[in-house]
């Protein structure tokens, strides 16, 4: 959760990273319609309105053992939950492999 605008700044001085990250796929939830005191309900909700016509979107995010994305939120949206240990290493080659099989579920 955080301001977009602080990060499209930083990716200007990294150009290699702007094919990837376009400031039109850059949101955060202080924008958006949704309303809820969730921030991973905000999240699970504004991935859906960035892929609408995906047929599944997993949501990976350390900070999802402690705020999870409620059950409602996850059925109405079509969103999955994959929670990363808190402020832990990030994504490596074990998180990896149980994301791909999440993915393939």
């Amino acid at each position: 959760a955080g301001v977009s605008a602080s990060v499209v700044r930083a990716l200007s001085v990294v150009p290699e990273w702007r094919p990837f990250f376009s400031s039109g796929r850059i949101w955060d939830t202080q924008q958006g319609r949704h309303r809820t005191t969730l921030i991973a309900g905000q999240k699970a909700l504004i991935l859906r309105d960035l892929s609408p016509d995906a047929h599944r979107i997993l949501l990976v995010d350390d900070a999802l053992g402690k705020d999870p994305v409620p059950e409602w939120i996850e059925k109405g949206a079509s969103v999955d939950s994959f929670p990363l240990p808190y402020e832990g290493p990030g994504v490596n080659e074990e998180s990896l492999k149980a994301i791909e099989a999440a993915i393939l579920r």
